[in-house]
């Protein structure tokens, strides 16, 4: 069963906008990682699909389906992490297995961004960065 993801709101937004005393005009989006949009997220889901085909595949597999490394094609594997921001504080860390640390900020927020949008944990399509990596919740 694939949940959506939930996206922390600060308490005082919520309530006010629960309230109606806050409105948020239609097609804007209260997270400020989404400055870029739809297109800057789909950009950088496609580079993320360039960095884990160059990167992570040897390991995980052309489809995620495991190998010397473990499988990422199941929907529990990345929620496991609970957050968005616990996933990319392992990966940023941990990987390449072989090499941990040797990418560039963007590219291990790209291969998030790719992994999220993998498993439909990303469904507002918000571009991962600093900021949105945080407000990220991987389950209900």
């Amino acid at each position: 069963m694939i949940r959506s993801v939930v996206p922390r709101v600060p308490r005082t937004v919520a309530a006010l906008l629960v309230a109606g005393l806050v409105s948020i005009p239609a097609g804007t989006s209260m997270f400020a990682g989404d400055a870029g949009g739809a297109d800057a997220s789909a950009d950088q889901v496609a580079s993320g699909a360039d960095v884990y085909a160059a990167s992570c595949a040897r390991c995980h597999g052309a489809e995620g389906e495991g190998g010397e490394g473990p499988a990422l094609n199941d929907l529990r594997s990345m929620q496991a992490f609970r957050t968005a921001s616990r996933l990319h504080a392992f990966v940023r860390l941990s990987m390449p297995y072989d090499t941990p640390g040797s990418l560039s900020e963007s590219e291990y927020f790209d291969v998030i961004a790719f992994l999220l949008d993998w498993h439909g944990l990303n469904p507002e399509g918000v571009a991962i960065d600093a900021v949105s990596v945080d407000e990220l919740l991987l389950v209900d």
